[in-house]
């Protein structure tokens, strides 16, 4: 399990709209990775599972290597919020190698 703290973007005063996580994720096998984004409003839940064509399960040397690492798009419905964290999980290994968030500020202060 992997959790981040909760992010504000530097603008806590402010809602934004989150379009698009990018995650950069270690290839794990095919095993399911839950992804939850953990928002002031409730969790979203979402499912992804990564190719394991990369890897040859003899040698786990190569996961090492930048091929190994792949990124992957969630499209989150999150309207509306100050702070969003994330939060991934699978039965087996896992590696995160980045997260990265596309969000737009909305206008006004509450």
């Amino acid at each position: 399990m992997f959790q981040t703290k909760l992010f504000d973007f530097s603008l806590p005063a402010y809602k934004k709209n989150v379009r698009l996580v990018n995650l950069s994720l270690g290839n794990n096998g095919g095993v399911p990775i839950k992804i939850e984004l953990i928002t002031e409003h409730g969790t979203e839940e979402q499912e992804i599972t990564l190719e394991s064509d990369i890897l040859d399960d003899s040698n786990t040397a190569e996961s090492y290597i930048a091929g190994y690492i792949r990124s992957r798009a969630v499209y989150p419905c999150i309207k509306a919020i100050k702070r969003i964290g994330v939060k991934l999980s699978c039965e087996g290994e896992m590696a995160t190698d980045g997260i990265s968030f596309n969000y737009t500020v909305l206008g006004g202060v509450r």
